[in-house]
């Protein structure tokens, strides 16, 4: 049987500070804008990454599907590798400028010999 995960992780708590870069203003501004939303943002790429199963998301097919901002999709796939919900494997597909990026895949579907 799967466990079920809990995915009431929407909302911002007041004290909760996203990463933003020591020093610097507006990166502080922008940490903080993004505060309300991150959690949404959140859910939408979880979901999305379990229902692609095996297949999982690179952050450039999150942005394009308009799941996140550009500058979002990776400060997100980040927290759920934290939350131990997502894997970052070792496979790669081309990003829309031909770059290489990592594919993220669900924990549960995580199959470390073929991924890695």
């Amino acid at each position: 049987m799967a466990k079920q995960l809990d995915l009431d992780f929407t909302k911002a708590r007041r004290d909760q500070t996203l990463p933003y870069a020591k020093g610097v203003d507006t990166s502080r501004a922008a940490a903080s804008d993004a505060r309300p939303t991150a959690g949404a943002i959140r859910v939408n790429i979880f979901r999305a990454i379990l229902a692609s199963q095996r297949r999982g998301y690179i952050a450039d097919e999150l942005v394009a599907e308009g799941l996140a901002y550009s500058q979002s999709a990776s400060p997100r796939l980040q927290e759920l590798r934290k939350m131990g919900l997502i894997v970052r494997t070792k496979r790669m597909r081309p990003t829309r400028t031909g770059k290489n990026a990592y594919v993220h895949v669900a924990t549960e579907f995580y199959v470390p010999v073929e991924d890695d």
